[in-house]
């Protein structure tokens, strides 16, 4: 009977992200080193013969999913875990990049080691998580990419580990900290930072009765009234037009009234 031992991907819990054995230890996700994807909360069996080597995981963009935000991702990281670790974590991979130990680690981000060495979603570890969200923004496509800087990711991740030790524990739960331009720790949350897609399912009842009446345009000789058919949101409004695209109005996100409308485009 084979010996196998189960590890999991976690930022939010990573599914359908694809999971390497890194044998020649190069730090790539070479072909021959795939054993197969994570299931939807983010764990893979890995063989007793492939658990003395570090494990790469790949998060593809729109095939991977986070439970963070219930959908696929819309970026592609590598992260990286130490032989023997049985989570393959932002932590895992920094720690790695640095050839730390997790201990390490936990020491430098002023945290507890279990806490980051385990699963933290399961556990609740509020604050790691959110670092964890966090720190996911600070690493690059390809895990080579990050040597470059790593000293300047390793003092943002300080930096933003120390700033989530004075945000209230209820403020934890989608919490994200970019740092902007100017080097200052900006507060965003994860709807923000992954882009949410605009839901039809999340519209209230008084914008399905909508009333577009009002709205007269000209389709050749004869004026009709405005048919909604397509719509996208766009910041703080949502983009509705006709099913020709011949007429276009914006809404107010949040009361659904009309903010303006296009000329008439006549083809």
């Amino acid at each position: 009977q084979m010996c196998i031992r189960d590890s999991r991907a976690i930022d939010g819990y990573l599914g359908s992200a694809e999971v390497y054995v890194d044998r020649n230890s190069n730090m790539k996700a070479d072909n021959d080193e795939y054993i197969g994807l994570t299931s939807n909360s983010g764990e893979i069996l890995i063989k007793k013969s492939d658990s003395d080597y570090d494990i790469i995981v790949r998060i593809i963009a729109g095939q991977t999913t986070d439970s963070d935000i219930n959908s696929t991702v819309s970026y592609s990281k590598e992260m990286i875990s130490d032989r023997g670790q049985r989570t393959i974590t932002p932590f895992s991979t920094l720690a790695k990049l640095q050839g730390l130990t997790l201990e390490e680690m936990a020491d430098i981000l002023n945290l507890d080691y279990k806490d980051i060495s385990t699963d933290y979603v399961a556990n609740d570890a509020a604050l790691v998580h959110a670092l964890a969200r966090s720190l996911q923004i600070l690493l690059q496509t390809k895990l080579a990419d990050n040597m470059d800087d790593i000293a300047g990711i390793q003092s943002r991740a300080t930096q933003i580990s120390d700033y989530l030790k004075n945000v209230k524990s209820e403020d934890m739960t989608s919490i994200v900290i970019e740092i902007g331009s100017d080097g200052q720790l900006i507060e965003s949350n994860v709807d923000q930072v992954h882009g949410k897609q605009f839901s039809i399912d999340e519209l209230s009842v008084a914008w399905e009765q909508k009333d577009f009446s009002e709205l007269i345009y000209d389709q050749g000789n004869n004026p009709q009234g405005f048919h909604p058919c397509y719509m996208q949101k766009w910041g703080d409004v949502l983009l509705v037009s006709n099913c020709h695209s011949s007429k276009l109005i914006t809404l107010d996100i949040k009361t659904g009234d009309i903010v303006s409308e296009s000329a008439c485009l006549l083809y």
